[in-house]
């Protein structure tokens, strides 16, 4: 869907209307598509007939324009969005649902891909600033989603912040409209990208000054779900810090999100075993979790020892797994991003080099203020042994002799000497 607005058409208005209606009477099996009323009332009006008037005999016509034969599908449709385009604002913003509604349900002969492709053009026959071109994109969406093709129009998705400021959207108009993709792209798992697009909602509602305090909470729990379920995403900080998702305080899903947030592995146990009516109803795995809070807890554990060595039995404690499955969950943790350390299966210990922290408080400000203590306290001893070092060198050097200076002194003094004495004789 790029953003080129090129149909190649010629002729006047009222000339292509009456030759797109003949084609459509010939898609409608007429005998004498010559002589059918719309081509007759066509060939009958002014060649300055404004095209609002073209449009509104014309689409009418939609069903049998969807019979067209897929080679020319999109030839056809390209003549009629050729008129539509010349017609007023108001008259094309209302062509435009009956457009969309014919081109996604029409003629099931056509390909999905022919359809899209057509959806294309008009999105791109429209100025790129048009807020009609959303309305558009997402009948392109929900088109490509319901025919597993949802993969066709993920390039584009990456654009649709752009185009949203362009189209100069409210924040309510890009909440709905990012719902709406979300749950195109979405079955009864979120998909990554539908994810995407529906923390994206929820961080628009918060700038919406129309938001409504818990209208979103459905929409917020999923996220919340989808967020804790997925295998790959650890960082709920920003999550938990979005409108909506505050508004689930007192709900089972945010108590979960808050024990991912600041708790361990046992109160998260506790969870479990107490809300797997709650666990199922958000579709959760329970292996999934106590997996991430595992990951979560060996970062946390590891944070207090940057720079340190990290004993395989303190990992195996905090962890509540057998000694022998450290290396498999120092390993795994490394994989998600989360830690970055050495193992020395020698002395059955870690070194830890990085870790991220799953939020960032008070504790962490305190930790991180320690690790810089350390650091200073380092720098300055070895600072100080290289200026030992260096005192030491100096010191150690050998210095010039003064008795080198003095012979010299001498020898140059003689022959001065014997000079004066040749003279006084």
């Amino acid at each position: 869907m790029e953003n080129i607005n090129t149909v190649f058409v010629d002729g006047p208005l009222t000339q292509q209307a009456e030759e797109l209606a003949l084609h459509c009477a010939k898609q409608s099996g007429s005998e004498q598509p010559e002589e059918s009323t719309l081509v007759k009332k066509l060939h009958a009006l002014d060649p300055e007939t404004p095209a609002d008037e073209l449009v509104a005999l014309l689409m009418p016509e939609l069903s049998a324009l969807s019979a067209t034969p897929a080679k020319e599908y999109e030839a056809a449709y390209n003549q009629l969005f050729f008129i539509v385009k010349s017609a007023t604002p108001a008259t094309i913003a209302k062509s435009l649902s009956a457009l969309m509604n014919e081109i996604t349900t029409g003629a099931a002969e056509v390909p999905v891909a022919l359809r899209l492709k057509v959806l294309s053009n008009l999105f791109n026959l429209l100025p790129a600033q048009s807020p009609l071109r959303a309305d558009i994109f997402l009948a392109v969406v929900r088109l490509a989603a319901r025919s597993d093709l949802s993969q066709a129009v993920v390039p584009q998705l990456a654009k649709l912040d752009l185009w949203a400021k362009e189209w100069q959207l409210t924040p309510a108009q890009v909440t709905q409209l990012y719902l709406e993709i979300s749950r195109s792209l979405s079955a009864d798992q979120l998909s990554p990208d539908a994810l995407t697009f529906l923390v994206k909602a929820l961080r628009s509602a918060q700038d919406d000054p129309t938001y409504t305090t818990g209208s979103l909470k459905a929409e917020a729990a999923r996220a919340v779900g989808a967020t804790l379920q997925n295998p790959d995403l650890y960082n709920f900080d920003q999550l938990a810090s979005l409108t909506p998702i505050r508004d689930l305080k007192g709900e089972p899903i945010y108590e979960l999100l808050s024990i991912f947030l600041q708790d361990a592995l046992p109160r998260l146990q506790e969870y479990l075993a107490a809300n797997a009516a709650a666990v199922a109803e958000y579709q959760l795995d329970p292996e999934v979790l106590l997996s991430k809070m595992r990951h979560l807890s060996l970062a946390a554990l590891a944070g207090r020892h940057i720079g340190r060595q990290l004993a395989y039995a303190d990992i195996a404690t905090v962890l509540a797994v057998p000694e022998d499955e450290v290396e498999l969950w120092v390993i795994d943790a490394i994989r998600v991003g989360l830690v970055q350390a050495k193992m020395d299966q020698m002395s059955r210990t870690i070194l830890v080099n990085r870790t991220t922290y799953r939020s960032f408080g008070q504790e962490e400000w305190v930790a991180i203020q320690s690790q810089l203590t350390t650091w200073d306290q380092s720098l300055t001893e070895t600072l100080q042994v290289i200026g030992n070092a260096k005192l030491l060198a100096q010191q150690q050097a050998p210095r010039p002799s003064a008795s080198v200076n003095t012979a010299t002194s001498t020898t140059s003094a003689t022959p001065a000497a014997g000079a004066q004495t040749t003279a006084s004789s």
